[in-house]
């Protein structure tokens, strides 16, 4: 990715490398980070992405829809 890109990660988390991400947040070639998904649920106190700069993780709420209760798709 260029330097500076942002990076926003809606899927899943193992899809993204730990360690790369953690690296490229404190080098700056990424911009930030963003996800809604952890890539271990749920996350250890110690997991590196709680504490890298330029991060963002949301609560992940896509099994709370409606449709997901009712088991829908």
């Amino acid at each position: 990715m260029k330097r500076g890109a942002f990076l926003v990660n809606n899927a899943r988390g193992a899809i993204a490398d730990r360690a790369a991400v953690v690296d490229a947040c404190e080098s700056g070639q990424l911009a930030a980070y963003g996800g809604d998904v952890w890539d271990e649920q749920p996350a250890s106190q110690d997991h590196p992405w709680r504490n890298m700069p330029h991060n963002v993780m949301t609560a992940h709420t896509s099994g709370t829809t409606l449709d997901a209760q009712v088991g829908g798709t």
